[in-house]
């Protein structure tokens, strides 16, 4: 009978779920779980474990409450010379909490640091402006003012204090534009019926004046919201406020995307750029450093190319058609979506926590280095990505310039149990998690097809140099599908670099799973398979 001899490629295309067994994608897997591109060994792009998390630093309040929001700013000391400083703020419960130290030693800030949110402590979101942080806020009774924390004194203060004008109230969204305050995502909260309304509006402050809130002026540096200005406000709830720059600001609404583009005071106009999609969630979205942006939606998550004018298209149905979809992170007792662009790791973290504790969670990691172009649709591989334990599932992502590491990651992730989390090359995977990765399903025959059977012969497995033990299963069947799903029926362990064996299991076809204990680091590059025709199929059923 005649023998093929066949190289079998690391699945650097991630995971694949959409077309059928029979025509499955080469380069992809049909399953898989914490594995990913970059090998945690030499850092090289072949499959293998995905890196294990360190913890950053204990926060003061450590494991009294979840991380709800994260932000960083850079500022200058009144010292001669000035140094510059990168200080982490976040909120965790009802307390706002700041490092210094570069992160190593946290203080709670002094004075304001009661932050009542709505539903048990939903997600806020916050920004730098002028070397100080603004956190947007909420409460039950409709009067959550935005908070401003100084790093260099470590006080907090209601924004309303020396302010002029009329300050926005019960505003979780409080970002960066075009050198003014904008505050959205206006709530208001009936404690027996949860949400009751989510509002439209929104509303900048005076450029280069963030406490300055007086509508009534009319010069063009001047106050101005969507209730006076020519741009108008949205019709929908504002789930997302996005800024682009000075170019621009998106709007996300739970099914429809706007564009405010330019200021509001010189010509600004609200256009819509999708009337059948929207955006999850407050931090349901991210950019990449060529200006990309990344989002989730009740449709998958979704991209628009750099520029404020190009309607977002799908990335993941055309590879999960079913995950990823009808996501409900408005509602904090339900779900909480954070995305964040790793620099360092060249992709996209998406992590889909469950308000429960205990509950399964879904989190992603996108790898968009190889693939992130301008060809339709062709922009990131999925990775799914499971945790050890679900007090490591993180509420908050943010991307920190100030870790300068060359083994840890550059985005801190606020946990369910109030620990500020990184992913670090140097340690394994965390205790309680495993890591996996199918290969397959492939032929015994040179042809494919439902009439002829083989033969898996031999297989010789190349593992990285100084690769850990790993473990092969090897599952046959009458069809590919059966094949995924099927009894394993060789198993046994990889030690060196390169192994060799000689299963000799008859079926049409087989996938191989390679997979790890968490305190092993792996990677593989490649398999040589060499299987045998052995005639006609013949089916046990």
């Amino acid at each position: 009978m005649p023998k093929n001899v066949f190289n079998i490629l690391a699945p650097a295309g991630g995971l694949y779920k959409r077309r059928s067994y029979q025509d499955h994608p080469p380069f992809t897997t049909p399953d898989c779980s914490n594995v990913w591109l970059d090998d945690t060994i030499d850092g090289r792009e072949r499959v293998g474990s995905r890196s294990g998390f360190t913890k950053l630093a204990d926060a003061p309040n450590d494991g009294i409450d979840k991380i709800r929001c994260l932000t960083s700013v850079s500022w200058l000391t009144s010292d001669t010379p000035a140094v510059r400083k990168n200080t982490i703020v976040a909120v965790e419960g009802t307390n706002i909490i700041y490092s210094h130290d570069n992160g190593a030693n946290w203080a709670n800030a002094t004075g304001e640091t009661d932050v009542d949110a709505p539903v048990e402590y939903g997600p806020l979101v916050a920004c730098a402006l002028h070397q100080k942080v603004y956190i947007g806020d909420s409460n039950a009774a409709g009067t959550g003012q935005c908070k401003v924390l100084d790093p260099s004194t470590g006080a907090a203060t209601q924004l309303s204090s020396g302010a002029t004008g009329t300050t926005p109230l019960n505003c979780n969204i409080a970002i960066r534009y075009r050198d003014r305050l904008l505050l959205t995502g206006q709530t208001y909260v009936n404690t027996t019926s949860g949400i009751e309304a989510s509002g439209h509006q929104w509303h900048m402050s005076r450029s280069g004046a963030p406490r300055d809130w007086d509508y009534t002026q009319t010069d063009v540096l001047s106050a101005v919201a969507g209730f006076n200005a020519s741009a108008g406000a949205l019709a929908e709830p504002i789930h997302a406020a996005i800024p682009h720059g000075d170019d621009c600001i998106i709007f996300g609404c739970s099914d429809s995307i706007w564009t405010l583009r330019s200021d509001p005071n010189f010509g600004g106009s609200l256009d819509n750029l999708s009337e059948r999609t929207g955006i999850v969630g407050r931090n349901a979205w991210c950019r990449s450093p060529e200006g990309w942006l990344f989002f989730l939606t009740q449709d998958g998550v979704m991209v628009m190319p750099p520029g404020c004018g190009d309607a977002p298209r799908s990335i993941s149905r055309e590879r999960l058609p079913s995950d990823l979809m009808f996501v409900d992170a408005m509602d904090p007792l339900d779900k909480w979506v954070s995305m964040a662009y790793d620099a360092k790791l060249r992709g996209v973290h998406l992590w889909v926590t469950d308000h429960s504790d205990g509950a399964d969670s879904t989190h992603y990691w996108l790898d968009t280095k190889q693939v992130l172009t301008h060809d339709g649709g062709n922009v990131a591989s999925f990775w799914p990505v499971s945790l050890g334990d679900t007090n490591d599932d993180p509420y908050s992502a943010h991307a920190y310039e100030g870790i300068g590491s060359t083994t840890k990651s550059d985005v801190i992730l606020g946990t369910r149990d109030g620990d500020f989390n990184v992913l670090d090359s140097s340690v394994a995977l965390e205790s309680g998690a495993t890591s996996y990765v199918d290969i397959g399903p492939l032929s015994t025959t040179a042809r494919r097809g439902s009439y002829l059977s083989g033969r898996l012969d031999q297989l010789n497995a190349v593992l990285a140099n100084t690769s850990g033990t790993v473990t092969y299963e090897i599952r046959t069947g009458e069809s590919p599908e059966a094949a995924c799903d099927g009894a394993i029926v060789r198993s046994g362990t990889w030690t060196k670099q390169h192994s060799l064996i000689r299963p000799r299991i008859r079926g049409p076809y087989f996938v191989i799973r390679l997979k790890g204990d968490a305190s092993v680091e792996w990677a593989f590059e490649n398999i040589t398979a060499l299987t045998e025709e052995r005639g006609k199929m013949r089916y046990q059923s």
